[in-house]
């Protein structure tokens, strides 16, 4: 894998794009729906999605890990705009690491699951934001591709929606 991926013209680049970015795509997924079972089909439909739509792909107006962001971005929204009761409280992180010290490891849990109860309180698409910035550490000029907006706005909407969700946390 010493070159960029940047095409889905085998089954071959499809697997190895798979091996680069299933991990990623999957956390995403799952910070946005808070289930297991449904972030790992969604990713698995992001995929497929791909596959089938991967003569649309243009190799010269985006980068495939940004168009794969946006098919699961999409695929997102339309899973949560089909579904009728809003996200329970699920757990958030069944894998934190493990530490001799469990109070720590309680405190950690409790912070983690209080900023992404704050964060479900914002919009969805500043959720995408956020999340795509810091826990994706994408760029922002990338995730103003994957969002569809211009570089412009979505710097400011990430700047709000950080603002936003601060505020959030600190007056709760």
């Amino acid at each position: 894998m010493s070159t960029q991926l940047n095409q889905l013209r085998s089954p071959g680049d499809l697997e190895q794009a798979f091996r680069i970015w299933n991990a990623d795509l999957y956390r995403y997924v799952y910070a946005r729906v808070c289930n297991q079972s449904q972030a790992e089909d969604i990713t698995q439909e992001v995929f497929i999605k791909a596959w089938r739509s991967r003569n649309s792909f243009d190799e010269h107006k985006s980068s495939l890990k940004n168009w794969l962001y946006v098919i699961a971005t999409n695929t997102i929204r339309d899973y949560l705009r089909s579904r009728m009761n809003r996200l329970e409280n699920t757990e958030l992180e069944e894998d934190l690491p493990s530490s001799t010290n469990i109070d720590k490891d309680i405190q950690q849990q409790e912070n983690v699951e209080f900023v992404f109860q704050k964060l479900k309180l914002l919009s969805d698409r500043e959720q995408e934001l956020l999340l795509l910035r810091y826990r994706e550490d994408i760029k922002v000029k990338e995730i103003a591709q994957i969002v569809g907006m211009e570089y412009s706005a979505s710097k400011v909407a990430l700047h709000r929606a950080l603002q936003k969700l601060r505020n959030l946390c600190e007056n709760m």
